[in-house]
């Protein structure tokens, strides 16, 4: 099972028409806890091509953890010679609320009104 067989809403044709061919193109995945952020790196087919993790930074309430995920996820992509061209789309998930790309609150992080877009 693939990431577009388990979100159906999530329309690929849709993505194909905008971007051009699936060639190519991939997803990044990421899992922000109170210890770890897990990354993965997928196939636009859905394919998991590498999975990583970096600690997960408390100082100063967690204000560097985009920073400290951006800057793994450039190190690896430069690292299998893919541009950030060929990024489709990046996802979180984090134990907490977020609207809009602002994470209303995440204890277990320290965020609070995080803007992570």
């Amino acid at each position: 099972m693939n990431i577009f067989q388990e979100n159906s809403f999530y329309n690929k044709n849709e993505i194909l028409r905008k971007e051009g061919s699936e060639m190519n193109k991939y997803i990044v995945g990421i899992d922000i806890g109170g210890t770890s952020v897990m990354l993965g790196l997928f196939a636009y087919e859905g394919e998991i091509i590498q999975k990583w993790s970096v600690p997960t930074n408390s100082y100063y309430n967690g204000a560097w953890n985009v920073v400290d995920c951006w800057n793994s996820i450039q190190e690896k992509l430069q690292s299998m010679s893919i541009g950030t061209e060929e990024i489709l789309g990046i996802g979180v998930g984090m134990p907490g609320f977020i609207s809009n790309g602002i994470v209303t609150e995440a204890i277990k992080i320290g965020w609070k009104n995080k803007n992570i877009i």
